[in-house]
């Protein structure tokens, strides 16, 4: 319960806010999409969770030496 009420940073709390719009507007037009909505942002809201598996964005670059060889081209003439 102590994680569910500390570390709320910006991301965490635009979600429950957006969760709340789509709350209010899901009950005042008896819209199930924004229902949806307002359930999956608040639940990740609520749990702290952004994406699935931590796959929010690409991984990191590895260090990766750099091959430096020479790159040689064949042209192509059309017949």
């Amino acid at each position: 319960m102590r994680t569910v009420l500390t570390n709320w940073d910006l991301p965490r709390v635009i979600r429950a806010v957006l969760a709340l719009v789509f709350l209010a507007t899901g009950i005042m037009r008896d819209e199930p999409v924004a229902l949806f909505a307002a359930a999956l942002l608040g639940a990740q809201a609520v749990l702290n969770i952004g994406c699935f598996a931590g796959a929010c964005g690409p991984a990191g670059r590895k260090d990766v030496e750099a091959d430096n060889k020479e790159i040689t081209y064949e042209e192509i003439h059309a017949k």
